[in-house]
């Protein structure tokens, strides 16, 4: 009699602190829909060269960071020479536990060949937007990232 007492008094313990527990939700990804979401950007920004137009696609912890005018900045710094003719996303990179997942776009042009990696925050319920954005070198080893099923182009858009 005594264990169930015990084993009661344990079990309204816990269900009575459920709200001091940290609560869990599934974060429903689609990496199909963040590398369009990308892409759209890419085009925006990098081939139209509309970066009022791209300034709306960054998420809003981003756009407090960059005004408008400081992003116009740090794209043309991304690109001190030239800027690609086509993008296309190749790969993405889930980040466990987040609600954000790494893009990696590749560019080129007739000259030169673009490496990006675009942090897209978002789920399929409210649509991904930017939450960084580099122009990298060598691409860093990831044993996360993996192959897009379907390759988004900014050609794709046109």
């Amino acid at each position: 009699m005594r264990r169930v007492l015990h084993a009661s008094f344990l079990l309204a313990i816990l269900l009575g602190s459920n709200s001091c527990l940290p609560s869990f939700t599934a974060i429903n990804h689609n990496e199909d829909s963040a590398a369009l979401s990308a892409i759209i950007f890419a085009k925006e920004s990098f081939i139209d060269l509309n970066q009022p137009g791209a300034y709306q696609f960054l998420s809003e912890d981003m756009q407090k960071k960059l005004s408008l005018s400081r992003f116009i900045e740090v794209v043309a710094q991304m690109h001190p020479q030239t800027f690609p003719r086509v993008v296309v996303a190749t790969e993405f990179e889930p980040m466990p536990g987040e609600q954000s997942m790494f893009i990696w776009l590749d560019g080129k042009n007739e000259k030169e060949r673009f490496r990006y990696r675009l942090t897209m925050k978002g789920s399929v319920s409210t649509g991904y937007k930017i939450a960084a954005l580099f122009r990298v070198g060598k691409t860093p080893p990831s044993q996360m990232r993996r192959s897009l099923e379907t390759r988004r182009s900014t050609d794709d858009l046109r």
